[in-house]
C-alpha cells in the first residue's frame, strides 16, 4: 500500500506547475529522484506505513479535516498532498514508537488519531507570519467545532505550535503528548528530503512568483539549513531514518540545480 492510494481515496490530484521554467525544474527533479530509490523508512516499516494509511481512511474526524488542508497546491506548496504525507509518516512513527514504549493497543490507537489530526491541520496557516502558532490558534476553533475533547485538542494544538524547525521547544512532561509533538515534527521534516525538490520547492516558487534563477542562485545558502535539520529529529525513529531522507534530498537538489544552471546558461 502506497501514499498514492491515500491521494486517490481522498480525491487529491497530482500537481503540475504551469510556468515553463518551474515545470522544467519540476520534471527534472522527478526524473532524477528515480535514481535515488525509496527512503529506508518505507522499506523497513512497510507494515506500519500501511496501518497508518488504513487509519486515515477509516477515521471520520480525519476525513472532516481534509477539506481544510488548502487543496493539492495550497498553502505555498504545503497543501493536501504535503499534509497527507505528513499524516501517513507521523502515524507510522507513532505505531513504531508506541510499541517501543509498551503502550496498550487502545492508547496507541488514540495517539495515532491525535497525531494524524494534527498532521492534516498543521499547515493551515502556512502563509502567515509564525505559521505554527497561527495554525495552532486556528486549529483550536476547528477542533471545538468537530467536538473533540479539550484535553485532546490541547495536545493537537501544542504539536502544531511546536512543529517549526529551529525554534525553541520545550518537550511536554507527559510521554504521550510528547510523542504526538515529536512524531509530527519528524514526519514534517522528512519532507525536507526528496519531497522538497520533487514537489514543494516548485509549488512554492510558482505560488510566490519567485524566478527559478533566484532559487538556483540561493541554493548554496539554503542547503546549509537543510543539512542542519539532520540534527533536530526528536524520536528514536526520526533520528534513525531522518538523515537518510535529508541526504537523498540533498543529492537530488544538487543534481537538479546543476541541470537548471546548464539549461539557463548560468554556469
Amino acid at each position: 500500500m502506497t501514499i498514492e492510494s491515500i491521494f486517490e481515496f481522498f480525491g487529491v490530484p497530482a500537481v503540475l506547475p504551469r510556468e515553463s521554467s518551474v515545470l522544467k525544474g519540476f520534471e527534472l527533479a522527478k526524473e532524477i529522484s528515480v535514481s535515488e530509490g525509496t527512503p529506508l523508512f518505507y522499506i523497513d516499516n512497510a507494515e506500519e506505513t500501511a496501518q497508518s494509511i488504513n487509519s486515515l481512511k477509516q477515521t471520520k474526524v480525519l476525513a472532516d479535516c481534509m477539506g481544510m488542508t488548502g487543496g493539492p497546491e495550497g498553502n505555498l506548496g504545503h497543501g493536501a498532498r504535503h499534509s497527507l504525507r505528513v499524516a501517513v509518516d507521523a502515524g507510522a512513527i507513532v505505531i513504531i514508537e508506541s510499541s517501543r514504549m509498551c503502550l496498550t493497543p487502545e492508547r496507541a490507537v488514540a495517539i495515532l488519531r491525535l497525531v494524524q489530526t494534527a498532521a492534516l491541520l498543521h499547515d493551515i496557516r502556512r502563509s502567515a507570519p509564525h505559521h505554527a502558532e497561527a495554525g495552532a490558534e486556528a486549529a483550536k476553533s476547528i477542533l471545538k467545532e468537530l467536538g473533540l475533547p479539550e484535553d485532546e485538542s490541547e495536545i493537537i494544538c501544542l504539536s502544531i505550535a511546536s512543529h517549526e524547525a529551529f525554534r525553541p521547544y520545550e518537550e511536554p512532561l507527559d510521554p504521550e503528548a510528547a510523542l504526538v509533538c515529536d512524531a509530527l515534527y519528524d514526519a514534517d521534516k522528512f519532507r525536507w528530503g526528496p519531497d522538497n525538490f520533487t514537489e514543494t520547492l516548485w509549488l512554492m516558487l510558482e505560488a510566490a512568483g519567485i524566478p527559478v534563477e533566484a532559487a538556483v542562485k540561493s541554493y548554496p545558502e539554503k542547503i546549509t539549513g537543510i543539512e542542519a535539520i539532520k540534527k533536530t529529529f526528536r524520536t528514536v525513529t526520526g533520528r534513525k531514518y531522518g538523515p537518510d531522507f535529508i541526504e537523498r534530498g540533498v543529492r537530488i537538489g544538487e543534481k537538479v540545480m546543476e541541470g537548471m544552471k546548464k539549461s539557463m546558461g548560468m554556469e
